[in-house]
């Protein structure tokens, strides 16, 4: 069943999907067991998730290229996607029952893009990663992407003469709404109180230079 279908027969309750029973996420969890857990619980697991997205780009951004990137994104990658929009990762997700982490950052490097993708391409293949490349861009320019074995995806693309390196974390049973409510809210009490990541170092157009594995800290 696609996750169009499963949206289509849910009563609009966020258990009230026809969800497959034992369907379970990389964690190991069936949707019922994920959602049964307090807020607070699945608000530390979705921390621990965030975590090893980012260290795991932080890796493939290393291979790519060791020093810095700009951190251009526009809104908060602390706050989970809906699983839904994926298509697919989990058959019976919905927009409310699942989510996913991503992570966005680029760099101009100094030779042609292409080349760079050419190397990331040979890099993810050699690690035996479920490689696809394609030119079908908006640009024409080529974009390099791959699945790990553990569900994680990442995507290589020219944009303007920079390279602009993706990822995103496999999708999970939660409840989505209850975790981004209270992550956000975490998130701003910290911004009133004054903690500087994502403010500080931020130029006019919203942007900052990171290293490799600098990333705002989850508000656990």
């Amino acid at each position: 069943m696609s996750g169009v279908i499963a949206l289509a027969v849910c009563t609009g309750v966020l258990t009230g999907c026809a969800q497959t029973p034992d369907e379970r996420d990389p964690s190991g969890e069936t949707a019922a067991e994920a959602l049964e857990l307090s807020t607070a619980e699945q608000v530390r697991l979705a921390g621990e998730r965030y975590e090893a997205l980012n260290d795991a780009f932080a890796e493939v951004q290393r291979e790519v290229y060791s020093g810095e990137w700009r951190d251009g994104a526009a809104s908060s990658e602390l706050i989970p996607g809906q699983g839904f929009t994926i298509g697919g990762a989990l058959e019976s997700d919905t927009r409310e029952n699942s989510y996913y982490f991503t992570t966005t950052r680029s760099f101009e490097p100094d030779e042609e893009v292409s080349r760079t993708l050419a190397r990331a391409e040979e890099s993810w293949a050699a690690r035996g990663w479920d490689v696809s490349a394609d030119d079908s861009s908006v640009n024409g320019e080529r974009r390099v992407t791959a699945t790990t074995e553990d569900g994680y995806w990442f995507s290589a693309s020219a944009a303007s003469g920079a390279l602009q390196l993706t990822g995103h974390s496999p999708v999970y049973w939660g409840d989505r709404r209850a975790i981004s409510r209270a992550v956000a809210d975490r998130r701003d009490a910290e911004d009133a109180a004054g903690v500087p990541w994502d403010t500080a170092d931020r130029d006019t157009s919203g942007a900052a230079s990171r290293m490799p594995g600098e990333y705002r800290p989850f508000p656990f």
